[in-house]
């Protein structure tokens, strides 16, 4: 790898640091070394190096030991940070070294003169959304979280948006009417680790036939594996990722449907 390819690589992990690592506390970074296989003109990476795929560009991956708050837990996340096909990529492993509760931050009470505007799905406020945040989204409870992005459909004009998650919702976390009167369907995951081919698939089986949906929407946290993004656009679902879901709830571009 060139010199210049290298320090491309380390002002893109520098950015990421702002993203993935900046939002919890970074423990610990190591920098891990693979040997390279001249028979399959690959890298191979040490045991236990969670680079998800059998080689790296370089044979090198940064693993950074990384504490977040999620729904109010604390916990500790491993982040593997390396290069596949020029391409930087981070996968994240929960893991089980401390887990404890934090406590929450009493709500503050509303005087009487001025009540908290409430939606018909709970949600605060149609604005609400705009000041969380990627780390933010991780502080709501999944019920939370979808009735959030019950709200940025609401704010961008859809009507009759209703929230039906829970047991037997065979996917439809969210369903509403786009301005222009289409179904739309949204499936809602608030995931750390990359949303996988399975997802889609189960997703897929139900979005078209059973709820007959127009405009078929998978809103997540993080980021989907390549196999499960290219299957969604094989089967039409659109798919809204934690870069674009927060220039969506700060209305940089288009909604999602459009």
């Amino acid at each position: 790898m060139s010199e210049a390819h290298r320090a491309a690589w380390e002002e893109e992990l520098e950015e990421v640091k702002e993203d993935i690592l900046g939002e919890g506390v970074v423990l610990s970074t190591t920098e891990r070394r693979g040997t390279y296989d001249r028979k399959y003109s690959e890298w191979r990476m040490p045991p236990g190096v969670n680079t998800g795929v059998s080689s790296v560009d370089d044979g090198i991956a940064k693993v950074s030991v990384v504490e977040y708050v999620i729904a109010g837990t604390v916990t500790t996340c491993e982040v593997t940070s390396y290069l596949n096909l020029r391409r930087l990529f981070h996968d994240v492993v929960v893991g089980e070294i401390e887990v404890k509760r934090v406590p929450e931050p009493a709500a503050p009470v509303p005087t009487p003169r001025q009540p908290p505007a409430r939606q018909a799905d709970g949600w605060p406020s149609p604005s609400s959304p705009e000041s969380l945040g990627h780390a933010g989204w991780f502080r709501l409870t999944p019920t939370e979280f979808e009735h959030a992005i019950a709200a940025l459909c609401r704010r961008d004009g859809c009507t009759q948006v209703r929230t039906s998650g829970g047991p037997g919702d065979l996917g439809a976390d969210v369903i509403a009417r786009t301005p222009d009167g289409r179904k739309l369907v949204i499936q809602c995951k608030q995931y750390i680790n990359k949303v996988g081919s399975p997802d889609v698939q189960k997703f897929a089986g139900t979005v078209f036939h059973h709820h007959r949906a127009d405009v078929a929407l998978l809103v997540t946290t993080s980021r989907l594996t390549a196999p499960a993004a290219d299957y969604a656009h094989q089967v039409g679902i659109r798919t809204v990722d934690a870069e674009r879901l927060d220039r969506w709830a700060k209305r940089v571009g288009p909604a999602p449907w459009k």
